[in-house]
């Protein structure tokens, strides 16, 4: 959708360029009436500015529905598929430890001088009674 919308667009400028070049080729002389030529580029370049308008009022309206998940195919993050499709971020809890893993590890925060005499038995025996 777009590539065709940038081609109109592009077409339509280069339109009003190729009738600007023509009409200003020409002799004055040649036209009785010579508010024809700038009436038109006018109306050209009204038309060609209101359409990128429309268009780009379309592009916020749909960049602000997949922001909020709504329309589309699912938009917005984690849902559907389209091309604004962000997958939602997983997270991993790292794997849980068995009791001799954890009683391992208290020995050896307990030898390393990290944490007290006391507080390796407040742990050791959390660790028992969650067996």
């Amino acid at each position: 959708m777009k590539f065709t919308s940038s081609i109109t667009t592009g077409s339509m400028v280069l339109a009003g360029v190729l009738i600007a070049g023509i009409a200003s080729s020409t002799p004055a002389h040649a036209h009785s009436n010579d508010w024809a030529t700038p009436f038109l580029g006018g109306v050209m370049a009204g038309h060609i500015l209101t359409r990128f308008g429309e268009q780009r009022q379309q592009q916020t309206q749909a960049m602000q529905e997949m922001a909020s998940g709504g329309g589309g195919y699912g938009g917005g993050y984690g849902g559907g598929y389209g091309g604004g499709y962000v997958p939602a971020p997983q997270y991993y809890a790292p794997p849980q430890l068995t009791p001799q893993q954890q009683l391992q590890q208290l020995d050896q925060l307990a030898a390393g001088g990290y944490i007290t005499p006391q507080q390796y038995q407040e742990r050791r025996q959390a660790i028992l009674n969650g067996m």
